[in-house]
């Protein structure tokens, strides 16, 4: 499918909206893979945030997770004296 619309569009001289409207039942087709593609990239980019943010946090001398008086630990957490 996503060939077909990239050798179409090229065809056409089309974006990837335009290029569906080859047909009208396959109108809706376009805005659908663009509303797609829209909410991925915005899953893509919180789940890198959190990544770049841990990168980053993990660079100080003592990390919020090396502890067990945060209030996200629950009465299970126990300090490992071996490490």
């Amino acid at each position: 499918m996503f060939f077909l619309e990239v050798a179409i569009g090229q065809f056409m001289s089309a974006g990837g909206i335009k290029v569906w409207n080859i047909s009208p039942l396959f109108t809706g087709i376009g805005f659908a893979t663009t509303l797609i593609v829209f909410f991925l990239n915005v899953y893509y980019n919180v789940i890198m945030s959190w990544a770049f943010y841990y990168f980053f946090a993990s660079f100080n001398s003592k990390v919020p997770w090396s502890s067990c008086g945060n209030s996200w630990n629950t009465f299970r957490c126990r300090l490992d004296k071996g490490r």
